[in-house]
């Protein structure tokens, strides 16, 4: 069961029956997913993007780890560094557009995509744009794959 609570920012909630809230926005499947990452201890990877469009914003910072949980009235998912760790930064779990555990995807918004990503020489584009610059072409190659969810480390 499901309750909508309000923050004092005016912020909307759907509080679960565990009393973690999630964004009034987000998808059940989302809500789901977590919870379960959550009580396998497992590592994820999450993908923010336009849930609305399914586009994949490419952020490549606190996008892995574990789901924890703050403490407080209001308990929303945290994005934890490992196992021991005690904090971290909150989920913008309205805005998740794929989740993945390892390899092997586990959630996917229906219009999920991502603009294209190119290596040439030691130098990563994105939508024929430069995003970045790496010392060698195999660490510009890891980032590429990275980026697209191919591999889970930098």
């Amino acid at each position: 069961m499901k309750t909508v609570i309000t923050d004092s920012r005016g912020i909307k909630y759907q509080k679960i029956d565990n009393d973690t809230c999630y964004h009034v926005d987000t998808n059940d499947s989302v809500i789901n997913n977590l919870e379960a990452a959550k009580s396998s201890q497992a590592r994820i990877r999450v993908f923010y993007g336009d849930t609305k469009t399914g586009l994949d914003w490419n952020e490549e910072h606190d996008v892995l780890g574990y789901i924890g949980q703050s403490t407080g009235n209001i308990k929303i998912p945290l994005l934890v560094n490992n196992s021991r760790s005690l904090g971290g930064p909150a989920l913008l779990d309205h805005c998740i557009v794929k989740i993945m555990l390892g390899h092997t995807v586990t959630y996917q918004h229906e219009k999920y995509h991502s603009l294209p990503f190119t290596v040439k020489g030691n130098e990563v584009y994105r939508d024929n744009k430069k995003i970045a610059r790496f010392k060698t072409s195999k660490q510009a190659e890891n980032y590429k794959l990275f980026m697209e969810g191919k591999r889970n480390k930098l």
